[in-house]
């Protein structure tokens, strides 16, 4: 939690989160606020109950209140079969980013046990971001 606290922090442009499960927390949501009010643009890919039936989260309702740009894997863009959004990571403009096993939650930001990669410096950053980006791009993430 800590690691992605200061993440979150040392964004001055962007921000990507990506995660299954988006269960808000005080910590997460006040220092996603803070980025925000300090211009940071915030983009979060999350699991979506109109995508997976066997998911029942409400990213909508976790992010309420926050100007964030909200992408979703639609189903029709999935393999067949029961496929669901697994990564989680957080990208903090070109510099830095968290690839984790932890979901955006009360639980695995304190209770589970998790781990964690951070890089910061070099071209991870910049490369996953425009993972995604291309994706978008494709079509193959929406934003809603």
């Amino acid at each position: 939690d800590e690691v992605l606290l200061e993440l979150i922090a040392s964004a001055r442009n962007s921000l990507l989160l990506v995660t299954f499960s988006l269960l808000m927390y005080p910590e997460l949501k006040n220092a996603l606020g803070q980025a925000l009010d300090d211009g940071v643009e915030i983009t979060v890919l999350a699991e979506d109950p109109l995508d997976n039936d066997r998911f029942d989260g409400k990213p909508a309702h976790a992010l309420a209140g926050l100007r964030v740009t909200r992408l979703r894997w639609p189903r029709d863009q999935r393999p067949q079969g029961t496929t669901s959004l697994h990564a989680k990571s957080a990208v903090a403009d070109d510099h830095a980013v968290l690839v984790t096993s932890a979901n955006l939650s009360t639980k695995a930001s304190g209770d589970n046990l998790e781990a964690g990669l951070l890089t910061t410096g070099g071209p991870l950053a910049s490369v996953l971001r425009r993972h995604f980006e291309e994706l978008e791009r494709q079509g193959r993430l929406v934003r809603l």
